[in-house]
């Protein structure tokens, strides 16, 4: 899934999250993001100031919810700049599913200048409940990606008043194909149907030849 916001903010929107985190994420509030225009990386992002002393985050539309699994061991990225400054702290990737609370994205700490960052999906990468909570493991997260119910990347990386862009967000999902033998296995049954067909035609056929030749009853 990718949300590049060519032509618009593509179902995102905003969260307003009591601090500490709690699992699931208490939101306390939420709004619109601001679409832009003229602004990303290349042109077209969203954005939002700081909207209240707890955290703010922008958050996920459905596209990117559900089963996400497949994208076990793949690297979550995304592209941030503040306005001015330096964050104070990570970007911060929270997801939430299957009973479970992770946050990662420590080191994402975001500047004046686009920077594309990413977290790799393995469950080192990520905390439990909190920044500061234990690591969590390979299962711990396969549980939540397989049953995404919330993805949250956190523009509200100063104490005190931001303004953040956010552009190119991608998760690595996978569609599984057909196994190669299928297609195989299709040809196959329509020619052994082609070839029935033909047999039974055939029979058909000597069976009028042998009639004719019989003559009157």
């Amino acid at each position: 899934m990718i949300s590049n916001f060519e032509v618009g903010s593509e179902g995102w929107t905003l969260a307003d999250i009591f601090q500490p985190i709690a699992n699931p994420p208490t939101i306390i509030g939420g709004g619109s993001v601001i679409y832009e225009t003229a602004e990303g990386n290349p042109a077209g992002s969203i954005a939002t100031a700081d909207v209240s002393p707890n955290a703010t985050f922008f958050m996920a539309p459905a596209k990117f919810l559900g089963d996400a699994s497949s994208a076990f061991g793949t690297t979550f990225s995304y592209d941030m700049r503040l306005q001015t400054g330096v964050g104070q702290v990570g970007a911060a990737v929270m997801m939430v599913g299957g009973g479970l609370t992770l946050l990662g994205g420590a080191g994402n700490v975001p500047t004046e200048a686009w920077e594309t960052f990413g977290v790799d999906l393995i469950g080192a990468s990520f905390n439990v409940n909190a920044r500061t909570g234990p690591t969590a493991t390979d299962a711990q997260l396969q549980q939540v990606l397989g049953s995404l119910t919330a993805l949250y990347i956190q523009p509200d990386v100063n104490n005190g008043p931001e303004f953040a862009y956010l552009d190119n967000v991608v998760l690595k999902t996978t569609v599984v194909p057909l196994p190669a033998t299928l297609p195989l296995f299709g040809t196959a049954l329509a020619g052994l149907g082609l070839a029935r067909w033909r047999n039974r035609t055939k029979m058909k056929r000597a069976k009028i030849k042998e009639i004719k030749g019989a003559g009157p009853i």
